[in-house]
């Protein structure tokens, strides 16, 4: 975990941070900060607009009641590519405009499906299917329950007994 969060942290703006300055050596600085600015702005309109089709899909998964799997985890994605669109580099922004591509995307979308689907056990009516024929609740019985008050009684020989 450590390691992943080094790389996150640390690795990952060092080479954007490089890749920035080699852009800025080839061309200028001004083409490079441009160049940042604009796939933040193309990258927010387009993420708005996925954004907006996938949230429709979904809707019309759930009225037409199917399953709103593709188009919630095209979502997520949606969302992912939109994060690293605005992070400032161009790693970052050449991973963001692939999820944006709806064919790389779906690549993705069945990768993590499949990846997700081996870890996940599956749920039935509340139940897993190891506990289907067995519960281990079965022996617990029912009882009654009284409601009531409590009376102190005046007598102090009685005190700590209960009635």
């Amino acid at each position: 975990m450590l390691k992943i969060l080094f790389v996150l942290f640390v690795a990952i703006p060092l080479v954007e941070l490089w890749l920035l300055f080699v852009l800025a050596d080839l061309t200028s600085s001004v083409v490079a900060i441009l160049c940042v600015i604009f796939t933040g702005v193309v990258g927010f309109w387009l993420t708005r607009f996925q954004g907006f089709q996938v949230y429709g899909r979904i809707r019309e998964s759930i009225e037409a009641q199917q399953n709103p799997t593709d188009a919630l985890v095209d979502g997520l994605l949606i969302l992912i590519a939109g994060v690293l669109l605005m992070t400032p580099g161009m790693l970052t922004d050449l991973v963001g405009f692939m999820l944006l591509i709806p064919f790389s995307r779906a690549a993705i979308r069945r990768r993590l499906l499949r990846y997700f689907s081996s870890r996940v056990q599956a749920v039935v009516m509340g139940k897993p299917p190891s506990m289907a024929e067995e519960q281990p609740w079965d022996d617990v019985g029912e009882e009654v329950v009284l409601e009531g008050e409590l009376a102190e009684e005046d007598s102090d020989e009685e005190q700590g007994e209960l009635p």
